[in-house]
């Protein structure tokens, strides 16, 4: 990985940069795969092709959260995180229990999607791939 602030090559798992000592994570002005500088509102780099998770998280979490707060029994926040097997295990429980058991783990997902911070949400959600709370 490379620090986004300043392009030093770092370890996969550093959260400061040893040469500026910022948060290697958050920065615009270099691509954290290859290095190279990108356009601060670029999706993708452009040299390697690499996505920028930074440009749509925000809706994401939101969006999840809202819809896990609001539909939780039917599972819809989790096909629109692309959990379409987790989406439709939401969906049968929440038929077989008339919404009560997905209703409240909807709920708890909502909750937490809303109170993680922007990096850990897509630490967990978008590259992990939790798929549970």
């Amino acid at each position: 990985m490379f620090c986004r602030n300043c392009a030093t090559q770092l370890d996969d798992k550093a959260i400061a940069c040893i040469k500026c000592g910022t948060d290697p994570k958050k920065g615009l002005e270099f691509c954290s795969n290859c290095g190279n500088p990108t356009d601060p509102k670029a999706i993708i780099c452009v040299n390697c092709g690499v996505g920028f998770l930074a440009a749509n998280k925000d809706c994401n979490k939101i969006l999840a959260g809202l819809l896990a707060i609001l539909l939780g029994s039917l599972g819809i926040h989790k096909f629109v995180m692309g959990y379409n097997k987790e989406g439709v295990i939401m969906l049968v429980i929440g038929i077989l229990t008339c919404g009560a058991v997905s209703f409240i783990i909807g709920l708890i997902e909502g909750i937490v999607y809303l109170t993680k911070s922007d990096e850990d949400f897509v630490a967990t959600y978008v590259t992990g791939k939790k798929g549970w709370f």
